[in-house]
């Protein structure tokens, strides 16, 4: 793997959630040593209820 792992909001509340999909790519991720980021928009979407019910 080479690049950026980037999650979007539903990757990250998988992420979250230990999705198994989403767990693998992480721990390949992990190993192949390329960074995992996301923003800090989407960081706020997940976490405050009221941002992300907006939606």
């Amino acid at each position: 793997m080479s690049g950026t792992l980037t999650l979007g909001s539903k990757g990250l509340t998988k992420a979250v959630q230990c999705a198994l999909d989403v767990r693998e790519w992480l721990i390949a991720a992990r190993d192949a040593d390329p960074p995992a980021v996301t923003s800090p928009a989407v960081l706020a979407e997940v976490i405050h209820p009221k941002i992300r019910d907006r939606h």
